[in-house]
């Protein structure tokens, strides 16, 4: 009977409460209402890097009794009759600009021990909901030029049309080659195939893709084939193509690629580094020919990455392998091994490669990186072997 006593009284009050429209707490938005002028919609979302509205904590007091309820014909969170909400308005132009710098050190023969792989302003951004854009301007590097243009010059456009239809991309990109969709070499010291097989990475042009039913993806391109900041000296364009399929089970993931290019490209000697300071000659033009299969598997904290390359090069055979392998040991520090194996025909080049390396993350915005390399080069005969260490600081602000 006593509990009878207590709760009458409260239920009264409540459906006081309710008839009269007052708010229950004073200060408090009741489910429902429309937010608050100036809070973000879907301001209870976690997601990270966006402010929240923190409820008031478990076991907090209540209002006190003195402070004044608002009046019931605009109750908190309800605006009055005909007056607008001020909502914050998106702008249309969004972007953002950081910069990076890239010095290295190292032992690799005919290298300054220390030099400036680059100096660069990274912008990305968008227009509206149907338009984005990015691009880096490099403003200063020692690499050789046929290298600076592999490791630089992202400048481009991407048009956006309904939910799951194709994009546009307009401008210079990465090529849809191999792992280059998957595995960003910029601002790394472990490089993959496409500088002897390919011969280009960043070329102008322009690129459509799209997703097909399940996990899968295709993207088709036409560029020039002589790299960025550069005019189609031959006329003959380079085709380039990938489909992709993503497979995943307890926890695990295997993405398969298959590529297909076609064009006239540049043939680097095997005797030296393409993206380097001192770069790697170049022998001619080939009418190249490519197939490449490429696999990206992570299988727990391991990450592991392959791509063979088979075809021709004006109709002679020129084939290759490149496997990767990375495992993070802390969450700032990783562990990195490539190796690499390339035959083509020009002057009868092979060329044999391993990469052992190791990164370390000091804060958000500088990166530490070491590798040890050794390679062996066959060409006209004539045999070079090489172990060379780099160092690499990476800063960007």
């Amino acid at each position: 009977m006593k509990r009878l006593a207590i709760a009458g009284p409260l239920a009264m009050a409540a459906g006081l409460a309710l008839l009269t429209g007052l708010p229950l707490t004073a200060g408090a938005q009741v489910a429902g209402d429309p937010p608050l002028p100036g809070a973000r919609a879907g301001a209870a979302s976690a997601q990270p890097g966006r402010a929240e509205t923190a409820a008031p904590p478990a076991g907090a007091a209540a209002a006190p009794a003195s402070v004044p309820p608002l009046p019931a014909a605009n109750p908190v969170g309800r605006p009055a009759a005909g007056a607008p909400l001020d909502l914050p308005r998106e702008k249309p132009l969004q972007y953002a600009v950081t910069y990076r710098l890239d010095t290295r050190v190292g032992t690799r023969t005919g290298e300054p021990g220390f030099q400036l792989a680059g100096l660069e302003a990274e912008f990305v951004g968008s227009y509206g909901r149907r338009w984005e854009f990015a691009g880096q301007v490099p403003l200063g590097s020692q690499f050789a030029s046929r290298g600076r243009g592999m490791h630089f010059g992202n400048l481009y456009v991407l048009r956006k049309w309904r939910l799951g239809a194709p994009t546009m991309k307009l401008g210079q990109f990465v090529v849809p080659y191999g792992n280059l969709t998957s595995y960003d070499v910029h601002n790394r010291i472990i490089q993959s195939l496409f500088r002897y097989s390919l011969g280009v990475r960043i070329d102008p042009g322009i690129e459509v893709e799209g997703y097909l039913p399940g996990d899968s993806e295709w993207q088709v391109a036409v560029t020039t084939g002589d790299g960025p900041y550069r005019l189609d000296r031959h006329g003959t364009p380079l085709f380039t193509g990938r489909v992709s399929h993503k497979f995943e089970r307890q926890g695990n993931a295997l993405k398969l690629g298959l590529s297909a290019a076609a064009g006239t490209l540049p043939v680097f000697s095997v005797t030296g580094e393409p993206v380097s300071a001192h770069g790697a000659g170049v022998l001619g033009w080939a009418n190249k020919r490519r197939l490449a299969l490429d696999a990206e598997m992570e299988r727990g904290v391991d990450l592991f990455q392959l791509e063979g390359d088979i075809g021709t090069d004006g109709g002679r055979a020129a084939h290759g392998l490149w496997m990767g392998w990375t495992r993070p040991l802390t969450a700032n520090d990783s562990l990195e091994t490539a190796a690499e194996t390339w035959q083509q025909p020009e002057r009868e080049g092979r060329l044999w490669g391993a990469w052992l390396g190791a990164e370390h993350r000091l804060d958000g915005a500088r990166t530490v990186r070491a590798a040890l390399r050794w390679c062996r080069s066959d060409e006209e005969g004539r045999h070079q072997s090489e172990l060379s260490l780099t160092g690499q600081l990476v800063r960007q602000f």
